[in-house]
């Protein structure tokens, strides 16, 4: 797959979890719909060689889970 392809299907993954992210009326989003888009976008970020967003991605997991763990 060329670099082209690569980034069309990255602005793919990224279009499909702006819907899935979108705010709710109550204004709450499970905290497992964050975590999958976090992975999702860090892996398809990565295969597009688009490392900037990709550790950006990987710092945001990485600290959610900080806040997970320090939650009783």
């Amino acid at each position: 797959m060329n670099r082209a392809e690569l980034l069309r299907l990255l602005a793919q993954e990224l279009r499909k979890h702006l819907v899935a992210l979108a705010p709710l009326p109550s204004g709450e989003r499970p905290l497992a719909d964050l975590k999958r888009c976090l992975h999702a976008v860090r892996g398809s970020a990565a295969l597009a060689g688009e490392e900037t967003l990709a550790r950006t991605m990987a710092l945001l997991e990485k600290r959610l889970r900080a806040d997970d763990e320090r939650v009783p």
